[in-house]
């Protein structure tokens, strides 16, 4: 290979991570978060509000996004029944178990489904922000420009629909430029969710600023679990109450865990799977040391506990 070699000159190549916004440490090598009542472990349920355009996706596709010609009426409409039907039942759920949850809306959706907002606020869930649409990924072919202009739009919409300053987000599709953490801090964001590798949260570096990263589980991600690998809702719904098993037993031993998990309307909120979704995490609430809590309670609770 030559020297000259554009390959050779990859400007973060080096020991370590190829990105400054955290440096590695083991989880038993760091303070971790005293929960409120001493938990052993936190609970963070995210349900995304997601709207898709009706005219399908260009190079980069959303994750659950629909996938055929336009007018692709099968999967678009299916995605629908998660705000007309899936939502509410979602929503019965976390109030029957006294789950405190974090509705993650992106800017479309407070635009085109105002009362589905309205009614998370009435149960005193917290909204956080989940881009502009599903079908707006942040990735490095945006110019600094369109990627802050995607984000502010976003951020006000709702705000304005929370009737209070956004302080989470989760891109669509987890997706980020290198550039993202830095801008989400530029607009008063405190705590980020896109992250997918630790079983507490952490301090993520932007910019000049620091946000809170939640560690969102892609392994138990619903889409992920259920609509990509093909498992059941009862296998998920048994690998969630085995999740939860464990991180608490490593709570009690080691110190406050984080199990974050993403609660889809459109697939969990079908009315075959909505009864696995509620003996999963009636499975996790049954732990005496777990508290459920919104992204920033938890941020705050963290915050406060290291």
């Amino acid at each position: 290979m030559s020297p000259d070699d554009p390959y050779l000159a990859y400007p973060l190549r080096r020991r370590g991570y190829d990105h400054d916004r955290y440096e590695w440490e083991p989880i038993g090598s760091r303070p971790l978060p005293t929960w409120p009542g001493d938990a052993h472990a936190a609970l963070l349920v995210v349900v995304p509000l997601q709207w898709f355009r009706f005219d399908g996706h260009g190079a980069l596709a959303p994750l659950g996004g629909p996938s055929k010609e336009y007018p692709d009426y099968r999967e678009w409409s299916w995605k629908d029944y998660g705000m007309r039907v899936g939502l509410f039942r979602v929503l019965d759920v976390l109030e029957r178990l006294g789950v405190r949850a974090t509705v993650a809306a992106d800017a479309e959706t407070c635009r085109r489904y105002p009362r589905a907002l309205d009614e998370a606020r009435a149960r005193g869930l917290e909204l956080a922000v989940h881009g502009k649409s599903a079908n707006d990924l942040h990735h490095d072919g945006l110019s600094e420009a369109q990627e802050r202009a995607l984000i502010a739009e976003a951020v006000e919409a709702v705000s304005q629909a929370a009737g209070e300053p956004a302080r989470g987000w989760l891109s669509p599709s987890r997706t980020q430029s290198e550039r993202t953490a830095s801008l989400l801090v530029e607009h008063g964001l405190d705590y980020v969710l896109d992250w997918a590798n630790d079983d507490a949260p952490y301090r993520l570096n932007a910019g000049g600023g620091q946000l809170v990263s939640l560690p969102l589980s892609y392994e138990l991600h619903d889409v992920n679990a259920i609509w990509q690998l093909r498992h059941t809702a009862p296998e998920w719904a048994e690998q969630v109450a085995d999740a939860a098993a464990l991180i608490d037993t490593e709570g009690r031993e080691e110190g406050g865990r984080l199990l974050a998990l993403t609660v889809t309307p459109w697939l969990l909120g079908q009315p075959h799977r909505i009864p696995h979704l509620e003996r999963a995490l009636a499975r996790v609430t049954e732990h005496e040391r777990v508290w459920s809590g919104s992204g920033t309670a938890i941020v705050e609770a963290f915050c406060a506990g290291t």
